[in-house]
């Protein structure tokens, strides 16, 4: 009897790279790489962060007793800007996290706990994106400090900003960040 075994591993290392520089063996690397799936982070798959959190979030639901729940705009939101350092795993935790401490039939943003949520990429990140999808970015990050520290005043963060309320509001609303309360 013959022993049919496989083996399925990732890694964000260059193994070729490894591999050339003499630092992985080059015969170990042709047996474990049969079939190459590369998949970019999740953070550039947008429309997948969506979907994987209603599964997970599906997932979790039948798992508790008569809860129905959805994602609110707001949260999906967060979870497209969100830059996933943990990925998937990340993803899966923010999403049963929030299930379990969420008040009421959706989930917003603020359920979601994302400490990084707002922080600004690095410059070389911010440099690799198109123009303005880099301008949001950082407009976002900008007017998301503006906010907390006029404690989502418009009226104050507009005159901090020298520009009107209208124009302020309009902003944060094309950014994603209005949340009508102010």
């Amino acid at each position: 009897q013959g022993l049919d075994v496989r083996i399925v591993a990732a890694t964000r290392t260059d193994l070729p790279k490894l591999v050339a520089t003499k630092r992985f063996r080059e015969d170990l690397y042709f047996r474990v790489a049969q079939a190459l799936v590369e998949l970019p982070p999740l953070r550039e798959r947008g429309e997948d962060i969506e979907l994987l959190a209603a599964q997970f979030l599906a997932e979790q639901i039948s798992l508790m007793d008569d809860r129905e729940l959805e994602l609110g705009d707001d949260a999906r939101q967060a979870l497209r800007e969100h830059r996933w350092p943990g990925n998937i795993r990340e993803l899966r935790n923010v999403i049963q996290r929030a299930a379990h401490l969420a008040h009421g039939p959706r989930l917003h943003a603020h359920d979601l706990a994302l400490h990084d949520q707002g922080g600004l990429m690095g410059t070389e990140e911010l440099l690799a994106l198109p123009y303005r999808e880099a301008h949001d970015q950082l407009d976002r990050y900008y007017l998301r400090r503006i906010m907390i520290e006029t404690r989502g005043n418009i009226t104050h963060a507009a005159h901090r900003l020298g520009t009107s309320r209208r124009s302020l509001r309009e902003r944060l609303k094309r950014l994603g960040l209005y949340t009508g309360e102010s």
